[in-house]
C-alpha cells in the first residue's frame, strides 16, 4: 500500500505535466499554470537540483518555483521536442524515487535521445522540500537512501 508520500509525489508528478515539455514551455502561459499548480504541495524555497552522472560534477542549483520553471529553460535548451515517461515510485520514507524513461529529440541535428533517469522527491512536514533529478538511477536511490 503507498504511503502518505508516495502519493504525494504522484501528485506533484501529474501537476508537473505530461506530453512535450518543450511544447509546454513554449507556451509561456501554461507552463506557468503547471508550476502554480505545485505551489500548494511544495515549501516556498523547495530546491531544485539537477544531477548528472558522476563523472560530471556539476550540480545546476535552483530555488521556489521561479527556480523550478528556471531548471526546465534550462534543461530543455538543447531540445525541439522531450517526454518524460514515470514507471514505478518507490517508497524511501521523507524521500520517494520516481523512476523515469525520457525520450526527446535535439534541435537542428535532430538526435533522437532515451534514457533512463529518476527524480528523488525529498518531502518535509507534508510539503516538498526538495526534487532531486538524476541522470543515474542508481545514484537517485543511493541519494534516497535505498540500497543496490
Amino acid at each position: 500500500m503507498p504511503t502518505e508520500n508516495v502519493e504525494l509525489a504522484r501528485r506533484i508528478a501529474e501537476r508537473m505535466g505530461a506530453g512535450d515539455f518543450v511544447a509546454a514551455l513554449a507556451d509561456e502561459e501554461r507552463f506557468g499554470e503547471m508550476a502554480a499548480a505545485l505551489e500548494p504541495f511544495v515549501e516556498p524555497e523547495f530546491e531544485i537540483e539537477m544531477i548528472g552522472p558522476e563523472y560530471q560534477p556539476q550540480r545546476l542549483a535552483y530555488r521556489g518555483l521561479d527556480g523550478y520553471v528556471e531548471a526546465w529553460r534550462d534543461w530543455l535548451a538543447p531540445y525541439e521536442s522531450y517526454r518524460a515517461e514515470l514507471e514505478e515510485f518507490v517508497d524511501a520514507g521523507d524521500r520517494v524515487v520516481l523512476l523515469v524513461r525520457q525520450a526527446g529529440r535535439t534541435k537542428g541535428a535532430s538526435v533522437p535521445i532515451e534514457a533512463e533517469s529518476a527524480v528523488v522527491f525529498v518531502f518535509r512536514a507534508g510539503k516538498l522540500a526538495r526534487l532531486e533529478f538524476h541522470l543515474d538511477r542508481e545514484r537517485a536511490r543511493k541519494a534516497a537512501g535505498l540500497s543496490e
